[in-house]
């Protein structure tokens, strides 16, 4: 992650401060990267629904530099998420939704 965060210099580092992702947080600080640890106030069914009106309206555009291979994987998530499966992949889903929330 170091290395990372170095190389690419994003402007916002964040995780979500549930469970051990916390610790792994305030460990990213330790060692010299800022990172936000994000807490999520509404269920996540409900916080992934904020993406449909976004994405049927075409405001969600990906950079051309993404990796093709997580863009497919996002889109995968967009496509199979269901809400009323808990076992649904939704880790790309959450990180696009936090990152929307940081920028506002």
């Amino acid at each position: 992650m170091q290395r990372l965060y170095f190389q690419y210099q994003p402007e916002i580092t964040a995780i979500e401060g549930v469970g051990a992702f916390r610790l792994i947080g305030n460990e990213l600080n330790r060692i010299g990267v800022p990172t936000t640890i994000v807490k999520s106030v509404a269920n996540k069914a409900s916080r992934l629904m904020k993406l449909v009106p976004l994405t049927e309206q075409g405001m969600l555009i990906l950079n051309d530099d993404i990796d093709p291979y997580s863009v497919k994987y996002l889109e995968e998530q967009m496509i199979k998420w269901n809400p009323d499966n808990k076992n649904s992949k939704d880790d790309l889903l959450g990180a696009l939704e936090h990152s929307l929330n940081q920028l506002g």
